[in-house]
């Protein structure tokens, strides 16, 4: 088929204060005044939003996204053609449930105070200046509803619906014919209507964190984080430590002769796309890829420059666990982004799954490099991920890798890193370096000046570089095939894997 673009309409706007009648009086004053406006934490006034609006790029994209809609497990049929715009009013939803859930939380953690220290002082237990907790509780509640008041609009702000292309980039930048069969469908429609079902369902096991509570890839609150990562200062010393090590790996191991070094480098599980981008901006065609309809959203505005340097402000820490917390008065703090003013660069970026999406025929032989950081423990099943990767990749193409074996839940398969790099070998790929870190790496933020918890959440990653043998004859030929039949064994698997823990639960 040929690619069609869609436009899509704007979410209309929500209010933040739903939930201030459940969680009480208190909370409700704390909302309201957070809503008159946010304090000196908070970030995003609506001068500033005018500003900001004023200051967009209205031209054309420089970075095309594309959307490759999912398929059944038979790989012929669409589950729906419709890019699933619906799920962004859902991530902002449950972003304000679980902000009013924690907002409800010090409320509770405030009365216990308030009756204790009355029980303990009587009617000065809840004076303004009692030094007790009570009181600072009271100010905490307010502080933290104003900045979550502030962080729901610019993360409202960049939650919106674009304009998309259905199908696959080529390399000069055209839609690969043939991709997928959905001339005859409707676009006109993005957003589903209230209470229409929404058909759209990703592959199982192709996001990080869990469905099942507020750490879901596709989220919010992992927008936050990964903003304070990919696009602000805070997180400089962990893009050094990530990004330019890659940078420099597919600097120093890729193709020498002009013609492969012009193939492009597809970095799947791109997140907000800053990897994505210093890859391209050091000389590179780059092909970004995520199945977060949230990621790619942001990243939209964020690659195509609609947001000028340091305009936007969030407060990524606000939102943490009420434990191992060291100065409460950190958790205000706010990051500013994006830290850059956007070059020209050559990229496109992919909405769709993984293995459907490159798995197939027309991908095969395509890329000089694949780059994956903290993205092969999301596998589902591993031995896909490989196949789909040593299949994209030309003969003595370049796989560069950081990242942890942290496993999620979903995996049906949890190799060591041993065991992993024995498994790579398999698949056809010469190991040309292999570490593993001696020293921590934070997944959000640098360490800065002043320490934040009691508990410090660090990962040692595995960084190895791997080139795909042209002697490799391991592996079945017909790779197209072996990839649906790992995919349809997978998704059976993983429906009786789930079946298993519903009823154990």
């Amino acid at each position: 088929c040929h690619g069609r673009a869609v436009a899509c309409s704007r979410i209309p706007r929500h209010s933040c204060v739903a939930a201030a009648a459940i969680i009480g009086p208190l909370l409700n004053m704390a909302l309201a005044a957070a809503a008159a406006g946010a304090g000196e934490n908070g970030s995003s006034t609506k001068d500033e939003e005018a500003k900001g609006d004023q200051t967009k790029n209205e031209g054309p994209p420089s970075v095309p996204f594309y959307y490759v809609p999912p398929m059944k497990t038979n790989g012929h049929d669409i589950l729906s053609a419709d890019p699933p715009f619906g799920d962004l009013l859902k991530s902002l939803d449950k972003y304000r449930m679980d902000t009013s859930s924690f907002l409800a939380s010090l409320t509770r953690q405030h009365e216990v105070a308030r009756r204790s220290e009355w029980i303990m002082y009587g009617d000065r237990g809840d004076a303004p200046d009692n030094p007790l907790l009570a009181a600072r509780y009271r100010d905490k509640i307010g502080r933290v509803a104003g900045c979550l008041e502030s962080d729901y609009a610019v993360l409202e702000e960049l939650m919106q619906p674009f304009d998309v292309t259905i199908g696959l980039p080529s390399s000069d930048d055209e839609i690969v014919e043939d991709t997928l069969d959905v001339r005859d469908r409707n676009y006109n429609t993005c957003i589903k209507e209230e209470g229409e079902e929404t058909r759209y369902t990703t592959t199982p096991g192709r996001r990080r964190g869990n469905d099942d509570d507020g750490s879901s890839y596709d989220s919010a609150a992992q927008i936050v984080t990964h903003v304070v990562r990919d696009w602000a200062e805070q997180g400089t010393s962990i893009r050094n430590s990530l990004y330019s090590w890659c940078v420099d790996m597919v600097d120093k191991y890729h193709f020498k002769d002009s013609k492969r070094r012009e193939l492009p480098v597809l970095v799947p599980g791109s997140g907000l796309g800053r990897l994505a981008y210093e890859i391209s901006t050091a000389g590179y065609a780059v092909e970004a890829n995520d199945v977060s309809i949230s990621m790619i959203t942001v990243a939209n505005n964020l690659l195509n420059g609609h947001v000028p340097p340091h305009s936007l402000k969030l407060h990524p820490f606000c939102f943490d666990f009420l434990v191992n917390e060291v100065d409460s008065d950190s958790r205000y703090d706010s990051v500013a982004f994006p830290d850059v003013n956007i070059s020209p660069i050559r990229l496109s970026y992919t909405l769709g799954d993984f293995v459907t999406t490159y798995g197939s025929s027309q991908r095969q032989d395509h890329y000089g490099a694949v780059v994956t950081c903290f993205f092969i423990d999301t596998a589902t099943n591993i031995y896909e991920y490989l196949a789909v990767i040593s299949s994209s990749l030309c003969s003595g193409g370049l796989w560069v890798n950081v990242g942890p074996v942290q496993w999620h839940r979903n995996a049906l398969v949890q190799p060591s890193g041993n065991e992993l790099k024995m498994l790579i070998e398999g698949f056809g790929f010469e190991i040309l370096t292999w570490s593993v870190d001696t020293k921590g790496v934070n997944y959000r933020h640098d360490e800065d000046h002043k320490s934040r918890y009691t508990k410090a959440e660090t990962y040692l990653p595995i960084r190895f570089v791997a080139r795909k043998r042209s002697d490799r004859d391991k592996c079945r030929q017909d790779i197209a095939n072996v990839i649906q039949e790992l995919h349809e064994m997978t998704a059976a698997d993983h429906r009786i894997s789930t079946g298993y823990a519903s009823s154990a639960a």
